[in-house]
């Protein structure tokens, strides 16, 4: 049963996010599409509450909207640049609170995360090195750390954080994971799953973390890995092929 269709211009290559705004009292679906780059519906309707900002830019890619720290919606798009958009006006055009870009040229194309305590990750292609960068939460565009080159390229695969926070784990290259401090950004360790290969020609799935055992799988060419995090800092994590 079809219970609603919307034509929002532009194509749709990221997931939506369903997001409950405590602002306006109710829910409201953010869609990733075109140049928009975000259009927000009524989930119960269909009905479009606005479409668009009060800036222009590149098309959206493969990067989900991430709502959070009370207002702000984050988004990468193709100008190499991630948004930061207040969501608190309804039914009307929002504000770009901030765009940042990084410091070389490639696509932001993976879905931002937002930490415990707010600050947001972000990941480009980079030209195929890679670059992770982290920013400060609120309206005031303030980049915490950046890192570039990483080692390889990161494409729609989000980073993943261990589950006290501490942590930051993302895949790139293709076929390697590295951990990272949250707040500095400093390197805990990196492993190679498997051969580096054309990003373009490799599966690109996120890591997930179990709450409570810490371990960390990822779906790569030969299939899904599960990797232990070392019990010691020093130490290598180990990784088995399930």
């Amino acid at each position: 049963k079809v219970l609603w269709t919307t034509k929002l211009r532009g194509k749709i290559l990221a997931s939506a996010s369903l997001v409950h705004n405590e602002i306006l009292g109710g829910d409201e679906l953010y869609v990733p599409v075109g140049k928009a780059p975000v259009c927000a519906l009524d989930p119960a309707s269909g009905g479009v509450n606005w479409c668009g900002t009060d800036n222009t830019g590149k098309s959206v890619d493969r990067s989900a909207p991430a709502v959070g720290n009370g207002h702000l919606l984050y988004v990468g798009t193709r100008d190499n640049d991630l948004w930061a958009i207040n969501v608190a006006k309804d039914k009307q055009k929002p504000n770009v609170e901030w765009r940042q870009k990084i410091c070389t040229d490639g696509d932001v194309t993976t879905p931002p995360v937002i930490g415990p305590n707010g600050i947001v990750y972000m990941g480009s292609d980079s030209l195929g090195a890679g670059t992770l960068m982290a920013m400060c939460p609120g309206d005031t565009r303030q980049p915490k750390w950046c890192i570039n080159p990483l080692g390889g390229g990161i494409r729609n695969a989000s980073p993943a954080l261990s589950a006290d926070g501490t942590e930051l784990y993302v895949l790139f290259g293709g076929g390697a994971i590295v951990s990272l401090d949250a707040q500095t950004g400093a390197e805990n360790w990196r492993i190679q799953l498997e051969p580096k290969r054309s990003i373009g020609r490799v599966p690109n799935h996120a890591p997930v973390v179990n709450p409570e055992t810490g371990r960390i799988y990822v779906g790569l060419w030969r299939g899904l890995w599960a990797v232990d995090p070392p019990a010691a800092p020093g130490a290598q994590p180990t990784a088995t092929l399930l």
